[in-house]
């Protein structure tokens, strides 16, 4: 009895564990539960064979060799075990330090933000005033104006009487 309680009470913490763990990952009770006890199983036949093949008389290297599985299984349950009941007791610190490390990121991304939208707004006003130029000389382009024989402008053209008489 003592031996089949060392093998069950681990597999149960195993499906507990596990069940956690992916519960944090999928709402899915049928995948939680399916994988939660196939993970059972694992621990269960893993224990159960590292019991069953274990004698006193055994020489040391073949006990050390047990032992020493054992403690792979043992820490691969502590971890499986551990992990996820850590994420649960600390839930409350961890979600305030990542929450403080976005707050952090997203100030940065803000500042970075503000320059480049400084920036941005410089040069929109420098091609405002290039934008303005061009456009006064384009609308300059549409008035006619009226050079005399030195190429300099005149400020009316010359009606048909001023040109006789200027020939």
């Amino acid at each position: 009895m003592a031996f089949g309680a060392t093998v069950l009470v681990p597999s149960t913490f195993a499906t507990i564990a596990c069940a956690y763990a992916l519960s944090t990952l999928t709402d899915n009770w049928f995948i939680i539960g399916i994988v939660s006890l196939v993970w059972a199983f694992i621990i269960l036949t893993v224990d159960r064979a590292l019991l069953a093949t274990y004698r006193a008389y055994q020489n040391i290297f073949r006990k050390l060799s047990q032992f020493s599985l054992r403690i792979v299984v043992a820490a691969l349950m502590g971890i499986t075990i551990s992990h996820p009941l850590t994420l649960l007791l600390f839930r409350d610190t961890i979600t305030s330090v990542i929450e403080a490390e976005r707050q952090v990121d997203i100030d940065q991304v803000r500042q970075l933000a503000v320059t480049q939208k400084a920036a941005v707004e410089v040069r929109a006003k420098t091609l405002e005033a290039e934008i303005a130029t061009q456009r006064e000389a384009w609308n300059a382009s549409f008035t006619a104006k009226f050079l005399d024989e030195n190429g300099k402008p005149i400020e009316k053209p010359l009606s048909d009487d001023e040109k006789k008489a200027k020939a």
